[in-house]
């Protein structure tokens, strides 16, 4: 349960996509470094207080519960080897991504809705600059991603600039909602708030990152590379 709790409390967009009791519709995930750092405190207690369990005193079913929540936690503490927020952004799973997915289950169907929805969206600028911060870190720190992944994503946002606003995965809110001024503050809020620090990002990609990225596909080529993948190997498959 402590686990669950903390998963929606530290991604609080999962809380919306998976639509539990009481979700958190208004914030995002803190992907700064004070936020990342809460995030493995809360996961290193979880930890500790499973450890102290009296494995052999569990039954069956309860020793299978008891494995799999070791493996997930445990799997993700030994990931922290990566460093896998200094290389977030790949065309596969970038922060623009989950837009399609947060899109079109934000709740708008009443005022407070919409009201949270606004509230969430305004801190969707400050969420890209962490997340550009995090990705210049890991450039200057030797976590470059690779140029055929860095050409996609540069692609990927000229696409988000290019298409009109009412195309963009930031807009599935207001289309599914039929109020008017509604949709008008969410338009104005992506054209004057989102958009621009896309923009700085694009710049960001282009004219440093591109230049600077790694011509090796494999995640060997990264700083602790082979001890990363085999904890990502271990955290997916259980064995070593």
């Amino acid at each position: 349960d402590q686990y669950i709790s903390d998963l929606f409390k530290f991604n609080p967009e999962m809380s919306t996509f998976y639509q539990i009791e009481e979700p958190d519709n208004i914030n995002l995930t803190d992907i700064s470094p004070a936020g990342m750092a809460s995030m493995e405190q809360a996961e290193n207690t979880l930890y500790e207080k499973l450890e102290t369990i009296e494995y052999e005193k569990l039954d069956r079913n309860q020793q299978i519960t008891y494995q799999l929540l070791k493996n997930q936690i445990s799997g993700s503490i030994n990931q922290r080897i990566c460093k896998k927020h200094l290389w977030s952004i790949n065309h596969l799973d970038a922060f623009y991504t989950w837009y399609q997915y947060i899109g079109q289950t934000q709740p708008v169907e009443n005022e407070k809705d919409r009201a949270n929805a606004l509230a969430r969206w305004n801190k969707i600028p400050e969420y890209i600059r962490h997340d550009m911060d995090n990705n210049k870190k890991g450039l200057d720190t030797g976590y470059a991603l690779p140029r055929v992944v860095v050409e996609r994503v540069i692609g990927q946002m000229e696409q988000l600039l290019a298409k009109p606003i009412e195309q963009s995965v930031f807009y599935l809110p207001a289309k599914r909602a039929s109020d008017v001024d509604f949709q008008d503050r969410m338009k104005k809020h992506i054209e004057s708030q989102i958009m621009p620090e896309i923009e700085k990002y694009l710049s960001f990609m282009k004219d440093v990152y591109l230049e600077k990225a790694r011509p090796e596909l494999s995640i060997t080529a990264l700083p602790n590379g082979v001890a990363c993948y085999a904890s990502m190997l271990s955290a997916s498959t259980t064995l070593s």
